[in-house]
C-alpha cells in the first residue's frame, strides 16, 4: 500500500473546522482559529460546528453534512476536527472521507 502524503499548507489556503463528535468549547475553537489564521490560512467553520444535541455536536445528519461539505469542496485544503468523541463512529459510514483530497486532522481534547 502506498503512503499518502499531504502537501504542505501555505499562506492563503482555505481550511475548514468541523465538529464530527462532541461539542467544542467555543473559547478553544476561537484560539485554534486565531492560531491557524496567524499561519496565513483562511479558516472557515462548518455550519453546525457549535450545535449540541445530547452529548454530541448536533444530530448525526448535521455533523456528517458539515464533514462531507468540507471533504467535497475542492477549495478546502485541509479539514480540522474541533475535538474527538464517540459520536464520530455514528457518522463514519456516511462520510465521504475515502473520496477526498483534503487531509483531515483530529486530536482528542478529552482529559
Amino acid at each position: 500500500m502506498d503512503t499518502l502524503r499531504a502537501s504542505r499548507l501555505t499562506s492563503g489556503d482555505r481550511v475548514r473546522v468541523v465538529s464530527p463528535a462532541s461539542p467544542p468549547n467555543p473559547d478553544l475553537v476561537a484560539a485554534g482559529v486565531d492560531l491557524l489564521t496567524s499561519w496565513g490560512l483562511r479558516v472557515e467553520l462548518g455550519e453546525h460546528v457549535f450545535d449540541q444535541w445530547g452529548y454530541m455536536a448536533g444530530r448525526d445528519e448535521e455533523r456528517v453534512a458539515d464533514l462531507n461539505d468540507a471533504f467535497r469542496d475542492p477549495g478546502v485544503r485541509s479539514v480540522f476536527a474541533t475535538r474527538g468523541g464517540k459520536g464520530a463512529y455514528r457518522i463514519v459510514d456516511e462520510s465521504s472521507w475515502r473520496t477526498t483530497a483534503a487531509p483531515a486532522w483530529a486530536r482528542s481534547t478529552a482529559p
